[in-house]
């Protein structure tokens, strides 16, 4: 599975930056917003996996909505919890016969970037474990996780 999130959904790469004096806000939620040049970074690597921009932006939120819930909770992905799931990641990954940096580069990642997209998905699943009243030893399907992140959204 996380090499799937690898694969499909860490395209997030820098474009090159405008000389602009005050950000452009795209979207704002209780307790955020969105601004241009994050949906732009988002989009500008991603556009070729996704069916349009709105499911970028919604991809964006997504990832707004776990972090700011989880600080709400304080609630935080460990380095060690992340380093586990990079070594798993990195064991599925060369049994295909591929390595984590010519993997990263082709989607044009930097380990920093992967290990804070890991970060976002623990506590994606800590967040529906916390909301579902499950053990921590559960394991969280998918579905669970889409849901949940629907659910937020239409709050």
């Amino acid at each position: 599975m996380l090499v799937s999130v690898l694969l499909s959904l860490s395209c997030v790469t820098a474009l090159p930056q405008q000389d602009v004096t005050a950000p452009v806000v795209l979207a704002t939620f209780d307790g955020g917003q969105i601004e241009a040049d994050r949906f732009d970074r988002h989009l500008g690597a991603d556009a070729r996996h996704q069916q349009s921009g709105a499911e970028a932006l919604v991809h964006i939120l997504r990832l707004q909505i776990v972090s700011i819930e989880a600080a709400n909770l304080n609630l935080v992905a460990t380095d060690e919890q992340i380093d586990q799931q990079i070594a798993a990641a990195i064991e599925q990954i060369e049994a295909a016969g591929m390595s984590l940096e010519s993997l990263l580069a082709d989607k044009e990642l930097e380990m920093s970037d992967l290990r804070e997209l890991i970060g976002s998905s623990i506590l994606h699943e800590q967040l529906v474990r916390h909301d579902l009243n499950l053990s921590i030893f559960t394991e969280v399907s998918p579905q669970q996780l889409e849901e949940w992140s629907n659910n937020k959204l239409n709050e």
